[in-house]
């Protein structure tokens, strides 16, 4: 039976003075998770502030000892799997292995048209499909060498490995069956 986990969600919306206590008092009150999104716009408000969602995961890191912290979810609009595995990776060896990895396609009004992505739902599945599978293979090994439909890379390095064995936690985020059978 999966373990009870209290997870706290924050858009990173406001000012850094105002998030940082947010997130110290999540960790305070026992949270086990501390997620901010991963979308160039404000996806409830036209027009708002919103800070980068992984770039923000340093300073949430930072500002708590405890709680684990992670994107929910790192989107496929927005990243790409060599430079996320490294920021990953990197964000594990900083936190000394407090990071978790969600993996989903994300919601298109958090800014995909702003990126120039306009994929039909079956290219946003098979993309989706893809990345995941590089993700998790760039974390696992040092050298990496794929060649998808639409990701590709050639001795990609992932060195160090993350602290995390065999890699962070990844959650994936998913709708409907074709994407819940990745």
């Amino acid at each position: 039976m999966a373990s009870l986990r209290f997870c706290a969600y924050q858009y990173q919306h406001l000012p850094l003075e105002a998030l940082r206590p947010r997130w110290r008092e999540a960790e305070q009150r026992g949270f086990d998770v501390l997620w901010n999104c991963d979308a160039v716009v404000e996806p409830d408000r036209e027009h708002h502030m919103m800070l980068d969602g992984p770039t923000t995961l340093t300073v949430m890191a930072a500002e708590t000892t405890l709680i684990r912290v992670g994107t929910l979810v790192s989107s496929l609009y927005f990243r790409q799997p060599v430079s996320l595995a490294k920021a990953t990776m990197t964000l594990d060896h900083l936190t000394a292995g407090r990071v978790e990895l969600a993996l989903g396609v994300g919601d298109p009004s958090a800014g995909a048209a702003s990126a120039g992505i306009a994929w039909s739902p079956a290219e946003r599945v098979a993309r989706f499909g893809e990345f995941v599978e590089l993700v998790d293979l760039l974390l696992r090994q040092e050298v990496t060498t794929y060649h998808g439909t639409y990701y590709r890379c050639e001795g990609a390095e992932t060195i160090p490995l993350p602290v995390q064995t065999p890699r962070p936690p990844i959650t994936v985020a998913a709708h409907g069956p074709k994407m819940l059978r990745i």
